[in-house]
């Protein structure tokens, strides 16, 4: 059974701590060569990695297949590679936010944001193109550890003098269920963004995530 969140003491342990530790293999010329066609394929077919052979992604990464199996089982394992390199970076945009708080929790997505601007054709591929799921999923528990450690860990939890915040002993919704309602509101607004393009604008967002940000802390 859960723990009652009004029993939590404050400072408690990140629930997505693993979330935030992604194993990023070696790279070398041939994994990145392998990798990069696998993209250019999944680009310009729409088809899933599952769906593209051996033959054809060592064609055209210019590989032997032998080089292929030194180095992955099957196509998928590639993909794996390129998504946790993405959710490295995505990990390291949002870490250097040493403050806690409201304001912290957006100033990192908006470095998140920064990364989504600079490698929009691979997360488009992944979120609109062809999509994810497992990508999506990382991405998002990734987004939930970078709001625990800004808003409930043991300094999240005291304000700018060092008090603890009024709500950080007696909560009353769970922390968990505010942290993904959070992150999954900052996935639909890059979903919504890639399929509307001309619809929303970053100053939108800008505007939005941080009055639903505030509204969720005084709820809780």
């Amino acid at each position: 059974m859960s723990q009652d969140p009004s029993t939590q003491a404050s400072g408690h342990a990140n629930p997505y701590a693993q979330a935030l530790a992604i194993p990023v293999e070696p790279s070398s010329g041939a994994r990145e060569a392998m990798e990069r066609a696998l993209i250019e394929i999944m680009r310009e077919t729409r088809r899933p990695a599952q769906e593209v052979s051996v033959t054809a992604l060592c064609k055209r990464a210019h590989v032997a297949r032998s080089t292929f199996y030194a180095n992955y089982h099957h196509v998928d394992e590639v993909l794996q590679s390129v998504e946790r390199r993405l959710l490295r970076r995505i990990i390291d945009e949002g870490a250097p936010v040493l403050s806690v708080g409201v304001d912290a929790a957006v100033e990192s997505f908006s470095n998140v944001m920064r990364l989504v601007n600079e490698q929009e054709p691979l997360f488009r591929l992944f979120v609109v193109d062809v999509p994810n799921e497992r990508f999506m999923h990382n991405w998002r528990m990734a987004l939930c550890g970078h709001l625990w450690d800004r808003l409930f860990c043991e300094n999240g939890l005291r304000g700018a003098r060092g008090e603890l915040r009024a709500h950080s002993i007696a909560a009353t919704v769970n922390r968990q269920l505010m942290v993904e309602m959070i992150a999954g509101l900052m996935m639909t607004f890059v979903t919504f963004r890639f399929e509307h393009p001309n619809d929303v604008s970053m100053a939108e967002i800008d505007i939005l995530l941080p009055r639903f940000v505030q509204a969720m802390d005084e709820i809780w």
